[in-house]
């Protein structure tokens, strides 16, 4: 499956916003605040809400030709594409001789305030909600340092994938036995505007499949996926051997018998060895 580009919609779209007076007369001082245009504030106020209800997303459905699609993509035999094995071989750059550490657990001591990636929903949910998420253990961030300065991030949590059709009264059919299909969810992954195009994206990337395979050696999951926020992030995936994902527009997946045989393939896969180097 390939990804249906944003040519497929409208290049534009209209939306007829009613307010009341109260509200109009909040957005209008909101806007006079922040010196853009109402119309301007509604939109970029609209558009950040969306990215976090998307990130924050753990259910998913699907039902008909899709459903269909993703349990063919479940029976199929494992085959990852080359790009999947050229990541997992990559030396990341923390193993040189370079001032940054490995990835690492979220922890207080983290100076996390500093970071920009270019995109405000990734920012702002590193400041104000990782800590939390870590605490309560809804979602696990690990972040790359220098000195205590986090320059990168990803963040992992779980999720699934279930059917919308039931099968006939009295009966299961092996299709409604494939669901819910359990997943591991790349919510972010974001690098300091000062540290990207330096091969971090590519090894943080490369660090989630290792987590990957760590959970799924000791827990029942199916893929791991993805929503990335725009074309750019999203052909970022795709040229890691990320596919289309049936359960959402834009949302991409490996399963993870393509990431198991992508590294058996490599000829260092060893029992216990994703689990190890996800502890690094």
């Amino acid at each position: 499956m390939q990804l249906r580009p944003l040519s497929w919609l409208h290049k534009t779209s209209e939306h007829t916003v009613r307010t009341s007076t109260e509200q109009d007369i909040l957005l209008r001082r909101a806007a006079e605040i922040t010196s853009v245009p109402v119309t301007d504030f509604i939109l970029q106020s609209a558009c950040k809400a969306a990215e976090l209800a998307v990130l924050d997303q753990r259910q998913f459905f699907v039902s008909g030709h899709e459903r269909r699609q993703l349990i063919d993509l479940q029976k199929a035999e494992p085959a990852p594409p080359p790009a999947l094995g050229r990541l997992l071989a990559i030396e990341p750059p923390w193993n040189g001789s370079s001032a940054l550490r490995a990835p690492e657990p979220l922890i207080p001591e983290h100076s996390i305030h500093q970071f920009d990636c270019g995109k405000h929903a990734l920012n702002d949910w590193l400041t104000h909600r990782a800590r939390l998420t870590q605490l309560k253990g809804s979602a696990k961030t690990f972040v790359v340092p220098v000195q205590q300065r986090v320059i990168a991030y990803f963040s992992l949590t779980v999720g699934q994938i279930d059917s919308r059709e039931l099968p006939a009264h009295g009966s299961i059919t092996l299709d409604r036995e494939q669901f819910p299909v359990p997943v591991i969810l790349l919510t972010r992954l974001a690098v300091d505007q000062t540290y990207q195009g330096k091969g971090i994206g590519r090894a943080l990337l490369r660090e989630v499949l290792m987590h990957t395979l760590a959970v799924a050696e000791q827990a029942g999951v199916e893929a791991l996926l993805t929503q990335p926020l725009n074309e750019q992030a999203a052909h970022f995936y795709m040229a890691h051997g990320f596919v289309q994902s049936p359960a959402a527009y834009k949302q991409l997946l490996l399963t993870i018998g393509d990431i198991q045989a992508a590294k058996a393939a490599l000829g260092t896969s060893q029992p216990g060895a994703a689990l190890s180097a996800a502890k690094q």
